[in-house]
């Protein structure tokens, strides 16, 4: 069985994979929440990257552990301990211990460590503090963990590192509800531009990159998403908007030619909806007699098409997106006239619960 990500570029339309694979029995779709720990900064990609390749003696790897243990355990992550009904934490832990190879009691590293501990820190060293501290710890015969110090851990080059790591991803998709027997579907479990990356950490993973027209995706972050708080794009600027529209596309690791990546435009889901629906199904090794009930629907979701249509008044803007970014204007003309002028709605089919 397989174990399908739906990627994009944030807010591209991605999650019409999830919701049209749902409508399948031969799936279980896990989307409550993004499920970004591999690829996220100071997750398990950043981890290896510290671990291996941006070695720097201890160092380096050290502030690599406190950071993951900071975002995935004392912030929490997007809810997870709910979703894994309370394994999440306990799988964490365990997952740091499997992969640290010597652990002490020390300081925190600064860039980490909060004005207070540092302050504290000082006021021991002045106190002449840790001298008594190594004294009563020679007594006892064994460190004391006593604020400002903490235990910290070393992992440099870790054995099993991958196969570890992967472990510890599947036991938190078992706790999530994966089945055995039936691909698993996750939204956005490999970043968009470079999925292959996180491909080590998921059994027989497959990538489907959802992208979207640039002239579309600005209006809709410019005239929908900021109202709502939604500002991970620049699009007070176009120039802005078009400068990071091509760096995150431009020579990425995702335009590789792979047999486990599919490239797709949200558009060819509404414009082209059967065709691209049996590529979608194809790809993901999904029996069509298996669909059980409709979740994605085209003609709610073209309303979020041609809004260059609706928005004369950035006619300029427009006309600079199509100029600068050409290559990846979808062909609406090919099409006729259709109705776009609907209710824009952002994230999944309003049918998927």
């Amino acid at each position: 069985m397989l174990t399908i990500g739906s990627c994009g570029f944030s807010s591209t339309g991605s999650s019409v994979v999830t919701d049209i694979l749902k409508e399948y029995d031969d799936n279980v779709v896990l989307d409550q929440n993004e499920f970004t720990i591999t690829w996220c900064a100071d997750g398990i990609e950043d981890l290896h990257y510290h671990m291996f390749e941006g070695c720097r003696r201890d160092l380096s790897n050290r502030i690599a552990l406190e950071r993951f243990a900071r975002r995935f355990l004392k912030r929490g992550f997007d809810g997870y301990q709910l979703l894994t009904y309370g394994r999440f934490n306990d799988l964490t832990k365990k997952y740091l211990d499997d992969i640290t190879q010597v652990k002490w009691i020390g300081p925190l590293n600064p860039v980490l460590s909060n004005s207070f501990r540092l302050k504290s820190n000082n006021l021991f060293v002045r106190a002449n503090a840790y001298e008594l501290l190594f004294r009563i710890e020679k007594k006892i015969g064994h460190g004391l963990c006593c604020y400002p110090l903490a235990q910290v851990g070393m992992a440099i080059r870790p054995e099993s590192f991958v196969e570890i790591s992967r472990k510890y991803v599947l036991d938190i998709l078992d706790s999530m509800g994966r089945i055995e027997g039936k691909n698993l579907v996750l939204d956005q479990p490999f970043s968009g531009n470079n999925p292959q990356a996180s491909f080590p950490y998921f059994e027989n993973p497959r990538a489907v990159v959802v992208d979207r027209d640039p002239r579309d995706y600005y209006l809709f972050v410019k005239t929908f998403l900021y109202r709502k708080g939604i500002r991970q794009i620049p699009a007070y600027n176009v120039k802005d908007f078009v400068e990071f529209y091509r760096r995150e596309r431009e020579h990425q690791p995702y335009t590789e030619e792979r047999d486990d990546v599919l490239l797709v435009s949200f558009e060819d889901f509404i414009y082209k909806y059967e065709e691209t629906k049996k590529i979608l199904l194809d790809f993901c090794q999904v029996n069509p007699k298996s669909w059980k009930k409709k979740i994605f629907e085209p003609d709610k979701s073209i309303h979020n098409t041609q809004l260059f249509r609706r928005f004369p008044e950035y006619k300029s803007d427009i006309e600079y997106i199509c100029r600068e970014l050409p290559q990846y204007l979808y062909p609406f003309e090919q099409f006729g006239d259709v109705d776009t002028q609907g209710e824009m709605f952002f994230g999944k089919s309003a049918l998927n619960k």
